[in-house]
């Protein structure tokens, strides 16, 4: 078994690392966290499912595939943890800052999602915790705010032109 990348999100065609595992947060509500299978010669903190994600111009947080192994070896799937879902679910119960570093362009998506990657090796600065993000959303209920903490997507009334909570360096 090969090594998880963990979460990904894919944001204005670019696609992030995530520091941030909005999974962990459905587990916690449940009250129960799947037993996935890990291979022994990876750290305890080493992820054990990779979580492809997506914020499209609605404004929502989607979980849009799983991948992992349950103990006897067979792979999971997002219709194990969904099962009324079909390519993709809304991540309603996330409210959070997800942080991320830039993995590369849609084009090269593909290999960077499978390439080996452990939070310990994103980028940090001197600060023993601080990850240096070259991106930071604030969402809340699986909808991305803005810089004024309103809520996007094509039924919120106003403006055409949000102010982005986004940062992109």
């Amino acid at each position: 078994m090969s090594a998880y990348v963990g979460d990904t999100l894919l944001y204005r065609d670019r696609v992030f690392r995530l520091g941030s595992r909005p999974l962990e947060a459905w587990f916690r509500l449940i009250g129960q966290r799947p037993g996935l299978r890990r291979a022994s010669d990876l750290p305890a903190d080493a992820p054990d499912y990779a979580a492809p994600w997506e914020i499209g111009d609605d404004g929502l947080l989607r979980l849009v595939g799983l991948t992992g192994s349950w103990p006897d070896t067979n792979p999971l799937a997002l219709g194990h943890l969904f099962p009324l879902a079909e390519e993709s679910i809304v991540a309603s119960w996330y409210t959070g800052i997800l942080r991320g570093v830039r993995a590369g362009p849609v084009g090269t998506a593909l290999a960077a999602v499978q390439e080996p990657c452990h939070l310990a090796s994103f980028p940090r600065h001197g600060v023993p915790g601080l990850m240096l993000a070259d991106l930071a959303l604030e969402i809340r209920c699986g909808r991305l705010l803005d810089a004024s903490g309103e809520t996007l997507g094509p039924d919120r009334p106003g403006d055409e032109s949000p102010r982005w909570a986004a940062t992109l360096v």
